[in-house]
């Protein structure tokens, strides 16, 4: 058993006790019997109550805490940087480019067999014609309108014709302002007299555009 333990106390039987008690009894009833007188003498003895000493537990085993480690401040490690190589300084001299006379390379590439698209049919060019008047000028001058004449007002109209096909006029457009006097003027004459050649694309005759500007002017 560990030293620090307590230590453990008498039981007393309540038996035993009882039947201790009679004992004493039945022995101070025939000393009664026998004499009389006998007194029992008092009982000046004293009841000493000890107090057993208990051992105190064990004290309490705190958990020991780590030493803290110690931080030390970081240590800047040096490097000391590559020594800077010092090259030779240069001066009075100036290198001329190498020239080597090689020959020229000739690429030649294995293309295979290369196979040219048709061409097709020959191009055939097709000539084309602009429309030409026909009529003659004296009859293709439309006549003076007899306001303007006097009035003594002149004009320049600058018109669009359309030919058709078959040479007549079929649309007189005015390009820009004019005078309506004169454009009326013209534009009943031309559709009425002028004739063309119509244009030709190729072996045919086509509708065509054409541009003009109609001078009215006074004689003398």
């Amino acid at each position: 058993m560990p030293a620090y333990a307590p230590r453990p106390r008498r039981h007393v039987s309540p038996k035993a006790l009882a039947t201790v008690i009679g004992f004493h009894a039945a022995g101070l009833a025939v000393l009664l019997t026998v004499n009389p007188d006998f007194v029992i003498p008092p009982d000046y003895s004293t009841t000493i109550i000890d107090n057993i000493p208990i051992d105190p537990p064990p004290p309490e085993m705190l958990p020991q805490q780590a030493p803290e480690a110690s931080v030390l401040p970081p240590v800047s490690q040096q490097t000391n940087p590559p020594p800077i190589q010092q090259l030779p300084n240069i001066s009075g001299t100036t290198s001329s480019p190498v020239i080597v006379d090689a020959p020229p390379l000739t690429m030649i590439a294995d293309v295979g067999t290369i196979i040219a698209p048709d061409p097709g049919p020959p191009l055939i060019e097709i000539r084309s014609t602009e429309a030409s008047l026909l009529t003659p000028p004296d009859r293709a001058r439309p006549p003076y309108p007899a306001s303007k004449v006097r009035m003594g007002d002149e004009a320049v109209l600058p018109l669009k014709l359309t030919i058709g096909a078959n040479g007549r006029v079929t649309h007189v457009e005015a390009v820009g302002e004019v005078d309506r006097v004169f454009f009326n003027a013209a534009r009943r004459h031309i559709l009425k007299i002028w004739r063309y050649a119509p244009a030709m694309k190729g072996d045919r005759k086509v509708e065509s555009v054409k541009t003009i500007r109609l001078r009215f002017e006074l004689e003398g």
